[in-house]
C-alpha cells in the first residue's frame, strides 16, 4: 500500500509539471492534486528535491533499460540509433513532463544532488550511444574518421534541440515524425558511403 501511495504522489508531481511546469510543483499544490495532507507527503518524501530525485531515478531506470534492450539487438547500428531516438521522442510526446524535468537546467544548477544525478543520467546515456557509434565505425557502417564521443553528444544535442523547439511551439507538431526527418539528415553525416 505504501509503495502505491508513493507512486501515486510521484505521478501527481509529474502531472503538475506537465500541466504547469516545474515551478508550479510545491508540496502544497501536490497535496491538493493527490488529495492528501502535506504531512502525509512528508512521510514519503522529506522534500521536493527528494521527490524530484526519485522521479528522475525512475526515468533513468526506464530509459537505460530501453536503451540497453535496443543495443543488445542483432541489427545494424544505424537502426539501433534510430530506434533509441524514436523511443525517446515517443516517450516525450506521451509524457511531456519527463522532458520538462530532464531539461530544467535552471533548477538543477542550483541543487548539487540533482545536478550530479542529471550528470550521471546524461553521461550513462551518452556512453550507450557512443558504444553504438564505435561499433558502427569498427564494422564500416559509419565513417571511421569521426570521434564517437563527439558524435554521441551531437546525437543527444539533436534530440535536446528538437524537444526544446517542440515545447516552445506549444507542442504544435508531431515530435516523433520530426525526429525521423532529423535522424535521416544526421545519418547522411555519419554513414560510410559504399563505393
Amino acid at each position: 500500500m505504501q509503495i502505491n501511495r508513493k507512486k501515486q504522489i510521484m505521478q501527481g508531481a509529474v502531472e503538475i509539471v506537465s500541466e504547469k511546469g516545474l515551478n508550479a510543483l510545491t508540496m502544497s499544490t501536490l497535496s491538493t492534486k493527490v488529495g492528501v495532507t502535506e504531512g502525509a507527503l512528508y512521510r514519503h518524501f522529506s522534500s521536493k528535491n527528494e521527490l524530484i530525485m526519485d522521479i528522475l531515478n525512475d526515468i533513468f531506470l526506464e530509459t537505460t533499460s530501453q536503451i540497453s534492450e535496443v543495443t543488445s539487438r542483432k541489427q545494424p547500428n544505424a537502426a539501433k540509433l534510430q530506434q533509441i531516438m524514436e523511443n525517446q521522442l515517443f516517450i516525450f510526446k506521451q509524457r511531456p513532463a519527463i522532458a520538462n524535468l530532464l531539461f530544467a537546467e535552471e533548477y538543477f544548477l542550483t541543487n548539487h544532488n540533482i545536478k550530479i544525478l542529471i550528470y550521471s543520467i546524461i553521461n550513462t546515456i551518452q556512453l550507450y550511444i557512443q558504444e553504438i557509434f564505435e561499433a558502427g565505425s569498427n564494422n564500416g557502417e559509419f565513417k571511421n574518421n569521426l570521434n564517437p564521443r563527439h558524435i554521441s553528444f551531437m546525437f543527444l544535442g539533436m534530440i535536446r534541440m528538437l524537444v526544446m523547439n517542440w515545447k516552445l511551439s506549444d507542442y504544435q507538431w508531431d515530435l516523433p515524425e520530426q525526429g525521423k526527418a532529423f535522424y535521416h539528415s544526421f545519418l547522411e553525416i555519419i554513414i560510410e558511403e559504399k563505393i
